[in-house]
């Protein structure tokens, strides 16, 4: 289960899959070519976010845990 949910989301965002599928149904003189794919730069972007985030959480945690303590 976890795998077909796997395989869907990577053919969900790479185009590239989908369009090899789509492949078999175009004529045989054509061609396809991916000139710009932005899930790249969009997947790299989230995963930043999610760090920054974590980052962020552990700072307020250890701030608020150096207020809280007496000297």
């Amino acid at each position: 289960m976890a795998e077909n949910r796997s395989h869907n989301r990577r053919r969900r965002l790479c185009p590239d899959v989908k369009l090899s599928e789509l492949e078999k149904r175009f004529p045989n003189d054509l061609a396809w070519k991916i000139t710009y794919d932005p899930t790249v730069f969009v997947t790299n972007t989230i995963h930043e976010v999610k760090k920054t985030l974590i980052e962020a959480f552990i700072l307020v945690v250890l701030v608020v845990f150096l207020r809280a303590c007496p000297a």
